[in-house]
């Protein structure tokens, strides 16, 4: 029997998207990405990164079901939600969640639903430890990620960097997946065939 698995991430990527697309293909799983906003597909939208208004010229949003927020926020807001996304998830009759970060408040709001539902919850994130933090930082964070990653039945992560963050935190080899880095071969084939 196929999973229904919702994706929460903060707005279409193009490294991300490869990847609902293939997931398509795991016999297994029915992927539902939410999205927090449209950035990177609205053309109307001003990008901060790039200071003005863009979008991807690849097929963002083809071959997979997703759902937009009707939030007005940023992509880097930290106040980015979906509301009603518990109506969502119970909708489409949700048995586990894949989140993409853990600073929104979207990541917060999926994060609830799994645990009040007692369903399979699964993390992909891209931190590291080369940071300088103060002391009562460094104290707090070892006490709040040893808690906080317990809430996970895995744990994705994209290289060794990462994966030492998770270990560093308490965090089981045994919970610990590869999931590096991804590009759509497809496209770069394309490419390279053109030439």
């Amino acid at each position: 029997m196929r999973k229904n698995l919702a994706i929460i991430t903060t707005h279409p990527i193009q490294y991300q998207v490869p990847l609902f697309k293939a997931l398509l293909k795991v016999n297994e799983l029915k992927p539902y990405v939410f999205y927090g906003c449209d950035q990177g597909v609205n053309k109307k939208k001003i990008d901060k990164d790039f200071n003005k208004k863009f979008s991807w010229n690849i097929s963002m949003l083809s071959g997979y079901k997703y759902f937009f927020s009707k939030s007005n926020n940023n992509y880097d807001d930290w106040f980015l939600s979906f509301p009603n996304i518990s109506k969502q998830l119970h909708k489409i009759n949700c048995n586990c969640i894949l989140i993409l970060g853990w600073n929104k408040i979207i990541y917060l709001q999926a994060i609830y639903y799994a645990i009040r539902k007692k369903i399979p919850l699964m993390l992909r994130c891209e931190n590291n430890l080369n940071f300088n933090t103060n002391i009562f930082k460094k104290i707090f964070k070892k006490i709040f990620f040893r808690i906080f990653f317990s809430f996970f039945s895995k744990i994705f992560f994209i290289g060794k960097l990462n994966k030492s963050f998770y270990l560093h935190y308490g965090v089981k080899k045994s919970k610990l997946y590869s999931a590096p880095y991804f590009v759509d071969n497809n496209i770069l084939y394309k490419k390279k065939k053109k030439k």
